[in-house]
């Protein structure tokens, strides 16, 4: 196993003579003089003129390289690894969305599989990363979530695979015994996430690697197993939530557009809507957009290729959410909108916009009402290009545009408001369908110190049976009496129609049940 890198950004890590040396030889590119007399020299002086000269004007070539680097490392390692029958495990510790891994520390994690790593072990730690630390350390849940699915469609299928933090003697930390709704919450929701590609939906993530395994007890560990077996069961053939469209094309155009726009990048879009609770639970690939139904979220698609905004604009199996650069005209691509927002109060204002659906009255109030509220964040100023880098990527993320927190949210009423569910839920939720014709519920508590109950109606049909997947709720839930509006446990012998019911979500928990609809 091995875990690069460890320390330091592209903008402030290497930037010794034998290292621009090697730059200098994979780009072809000449310094100015002033810079290249600085060869030789390694002084903190001469080091820091290299570095704000390449980060500044050759950053683009700057990140290639560093990415070619760790491609031609590793294409040496694991040819010799596998050489002796063994398999090459990447540790993607300080790794984290594909785009942000990229841009940070010039690592392309699909190149480093192309040239051989067997396994990336995405570093899904919200619980025991942002319990075990300082408390200016973020607690980053659907960032962190956010990474398993864009990943999934970044790589070759097959290769991923998620830290799982459960408890480090040598560091004094125990999510199962100190924060068991979170370390559980943090099991069913990655294990959530699909993958749509050419073959159809599959879990975007391969298995678990648990961290650490040592000085655990006997019941612990079939605490354990038992809410792994449970995460591992999230085998659907279709995803009701929406999913995301991913582009190899958008991915490759993105570092070019980041430093001169910093828009957000699909990851960003993915976990903020989810922060807002509109949950995305997949991610297709443009091979697999023909085994796709349902709500499509579109970032940026005015960075897709003619050929995927084509697919795009003719997409007719579901409502379609899209982002996209200020400047672009959906009706460029033979899109009328249904409607159509734009960030009132960001100097790079992003623009959202969805088809293929309808928009209630109602709706379009509330959403103007968001609109309209500016949360006082500061536009950055000066070149876009020149502003602050993060300098730790567990801890920071990438500098983005403004978006105003009123439009973030606009955004995910929108989004909830056209998607084709078959039930209305009254919190954050994932929907699925498994292969018995089940839907299967993920309803996220989103009090992190109270019991909460949730509230689900079946829009058009009746419920047959309800089923707890999860080990919490303990109670089978209870079902609305239509005629009093009341709920109520069923045993044995009553007949009712069931079109809804109430649950129970423990505190920062999510709850899982299979739902069963009448035929």
């Amino acid at each position: 196993m091995f875990c690069p890198p460890t320390g330091g950004m592209l903008h402030n890590h290497e930037f010794s003579t034998d290292f621009i040396e090697q730059f200098i030889e994979h780009s072809g590119i000449v310094l100015p003089e002033d810079v290249a007399a600085t060869m030789g020299d390694d002084s903190k002086e001469a080091f820091e003129k290299r570095g704000d000269y390449i980060y500044a004007e050759l950053r683009e070539e700057w990140v290639e390289f560093n990415a070619w680097r760790w491609e031609k490392f590793f294409k040496k390692l694991c040819d010799r690894v596998h050489a002796i029958g063994k398999e090459v495990m990447a540790l993607a510790m300080y790794c984290t969305d594909p785009f942000e891994t990229l841009y940070c520390i010039g690592l392309d994690l699909n190149r480093i599989v192309n040239a051989g790593v067997d396994y990336v072990t995405a570093n899904i730690l919200p619980t025991s990363g942002g319990f075990a630390n300082p408390d200016e350390y973020p607690y980053y849940f659907h960032r962190y979530m956010a990474i398993a699915s864009t990943t999934a469609a970044h790589l070759p299928k097959g290769h991923l695979i998620s830290m799982l933090g459960l408890q480090d003697a040598t560091e004094e930390w125990n999510v199962m015994n100190h924060a068991p709704c979170e370390h559980e919450r943090d099991i069913y929701t990655m294990m959530s996430y699909q993958l749509v590609d050419g073959d159809g939906t599959s879990r975007a993530l391969d298995g678990f690697f648990l961290c650490l395994g040592d000085g655990i007890k006997r019941s612990d560990w079939d605490w354990e197993r038992e809410r792994l077996e449970i995460g591992m069961t999230a085998k659907p053939n279709r995803v009701i939530s929406p999913a995301m469209y991913w582009s190899d094309y958008a991915y490759k155009g993105m570092l070019h557009e980041y430093i001169y726009t910093r828009r957000w990048t699909p990851f960003k879009l993915f976990y903020e809507l989810a922060k807002s609770g509109a949950n995305c639970a997949a991610t297709v690939r443009p091979e697999g957009l023909k085994n796709y139904s349902g709500t499509l979220v579109v970032p940026n698609v005015d960075m897709l290729s003619p050929e995927e905004q084509k697919d795009i604009a003719s997409y007719n199996r579901g409502s379609v959410f899209c982002t996209a650069s200020p400047d672009f005209d959906p009706v460029s691509l033979g899109i009328t909108p249904v409607m159509l927002i734009n960030d009132r109060f960001s100097r790079y204002p992003m623009k959202a916009f969805v088809f293929g659906c309808e928009v209630s009255d109602d709706v379009r109030s509330k959403v103007e009402v968001l609109l309209a509220q500016d949360d006082g964040t500061p536009n950055l100023e000066g070149s876009l290009k020149d502003v602050a880098e993060p300098s730790y990527t567990l801890m920071d993320t990438l500098t983005f545009s403004k978006v105003t927190q009123g439009f973030i949210d606009a955004m995910a009423l929108l989004l909830n408001d056209i998607i084709d569910s078959p039930f209305d839920i009254n919190k954050p939720n994932i929907v699925l369908q498994m292969p018995d014709g089940a839907y299967r519920l993920y309803i996220f508590n989103d009090c992190d110190h109270k019991y909460h109950r949730a509230f689900v109606k079946a829009k058009n049909g009746i419920i047959d049976d309800v089923k707890n997947i999860s080990k919490f709720p303990i109670l089978p839930p209870r079902f609305m009496e239509e005629s009093t509006n009341q709920f109520m446990h069923l045993y044995t012998g009553e007949e009712m129609v069931k079109t809804g019911f109430e649950t129970k979500m423990q505190p920062a928990g999510v709850t899982i049940l299979d739902v069963y609809l009448r035929q």
